[in-house]
């Protein structure tokens, strides 16, 4: 879940100037006049460290002003001494297990999960949270759970002497494997002075692939043999099931003449059948941390592996084959379910900040296990494309497809120097979801092609 942080205006950004008396107070008020020294008074936020200063304060006065206010400043300290004792002491007394129904699944797919709390003290326990790995996930209301899912997934409560099994669903909207990392189960109840966290004693993990969305059209990508046991019922041919009839054509064969037909309609009809599959291409992913930018979501690499993912599982449906080179590996995807399993647990592996691997070795090496003759196709983003783009690189049998966001634009630097021998075979509008584009801007590319 992406949380937008508003910031305060600069100095020098103009402003509408509030109009009424106590709105100019307001503004003088609530504007942050020195934006830098924040990072060293922020923790002064925290009640904790506000009753610290207060108690000691407290404190002092009481010894060397008047006895009276000692009282307030020891009231301040046990409730200090209570604040940090209760949580501490409840979590020791905990174990708690974590269970995801799936093993795999898309951005955005709401998945069940259970919680297993058991409590080994006589009170009940509350406010626990499971916290650490997944703070990019959003809540739907299951029972037991409270909503909150903005630094993890916060459980009302547990009887004492009790085991809680705990459902809910949830989607993950963004991709990655879950937890993000080692999962505790913590407490700050009764007063929120103070977080006791122990680590999960078991729980399994959850793989979230890349968000997709279908592509009902095969690229002009020729593989030198094709396969009659493998077909595709967006193309007519001669093999594999009927889709229809049409009226002959001249160099049409004999043989697909439907006779019936043809007899009752008082004209030749021929059959149309499958045609097989004859199309295979390689995708080089660019995910360079230089070409990258944006965080959350909407990042460019979040969305250019989106639309490889779209990619793949697409013609993977259609039964194409695809080279995909990930960083230093190359993952070949046939028509086992087993190799786009694979590959797509290695998109949703990818670091957020990207592989320092340069696309241009991706497309011009030659692993020995490359036998097939394939179009070779880059994802990329504005930056990379200014980058890389270079003529003495590129073939025809080299397409672009360039995915960005406006965190990644081209730099106005290298609009001068950027000499392309091509221009992007597909290129999606960083402005748009790319999800949403994808699929019309693809049929357009494959038929333009």
């Amino acid at each position: 879940m992406s949380i937008a942080i508003p910031t305060q205006p600069s100095a020098s950004s103009p402003s509408k100037s509030p109009t009424s008396l106590a709105g100019r107070i307001h503004g003088a008020l609530d504007y942050d006049y020195c934006p830098w020294a924040n990072k060293w008074v922020y923790w002064l936020k925290h009640p904790f460290w506000l009753l610290v200063i207060a108690a000691i304060t407290a404190i002092f006065c009481g010894i060397y002003v008047s006895p009276a206010v000692l009282l307030m400043g020891v009231s301040l300290a046990v409730l200090l001494v209570m604040g940090i004792a209760w949580p501490w002491l409840a979590v020791r007394g905990l174990t708690a297990k974590l269970r995801f129904r799936q093993t795999r699944s898309h951005e955005g797919k709401p998945i069940e999960v259970e919680v297993e709390v058991t409590n080994a003290w006589p009170w009940p326990v509350w406010g626990l949270k499971l916290s650490r790995g997944f703070q990019l996930v959003s809540i739907e209301r299951g029972t037991g759970w409270d909503g909150s899912f903005e630094h993890g997934l916060t459980v009302t409560g547990v009887r004492g002497w009790a085991t809680e099994a705990i459902n809910a669903v949830f989607k993950p909207t963004v991709r990655g494997v879950y937890p993000l990392e080692t999962p505790s189960i913590e407490t700050s109840f009764p007063f929120g002075l103070y977080s006791a966290r122990k680590t999960l004693s078991d729980w399994n993990t959850l793989v979230v692939w890349p968000g997709k969305t279908a592509l009902k059209t095969l690229p002009d990508a020729v593989e030198i043999a094709s396969r009659e046991d493998r077909t595709s019922d967006k193309r007519a041919g001669d093999v594999g099931d009927v889709l229809g009839t049409r009226w002959f054509r001249q160099g049409d064969s004999l043989r697909r003449v439907h006779w019936a037909q043809s007899a009752r309609q008082g004209r030749l009809i021929v059959v149309e059948r499958q045609q097989p599959i004859s199309c295979a291409l390689r995708l080089v992913l660019d995910l360079d941390p230089k070409h990258h930018g944006g965080e959350g979501r909407e990042a460019s690499i979040e969305r250019l592996l989106r639309t490889a993912a779209s990619i793949i599982e697409s013609m993977h449906a259609q039964h194409a084959t695809i080279e995909c080179v990930i960083g230093h590996e190359t993952i070949m995807v046939n028509s086992s379910a087993s190799d786009l399993r694979r590959c797509l647990d290695q998109l949703a592996k990818v670091p957020a900040k990207g592989i320092h691997v340069c696309a241009q070795h991706g497309l011009c090496c030659s692993p020995g296990h490359r036998h097939r003759a394939m179009s070779e196709y880059l994802l990329t983003t504005q930056r990379g494309f200014s980058n890389l783009m270079h003529g003495e690189h590129w073939s025809s049998n080299h397409h672009l497809i360039v995915v960005g966001s406006e965190s990644t634009p081209i730099p106005a630097s290298c609009h001068d120097h950027v000499h392309c021998a091509c221009k992007p075979w597909l290129e999606l509008d960083p402005k748009e979801d790319v999800l949403a584009q994808l699929p019309r801007q693809w049929e357009r590319a494959c038929r333009v092609a």
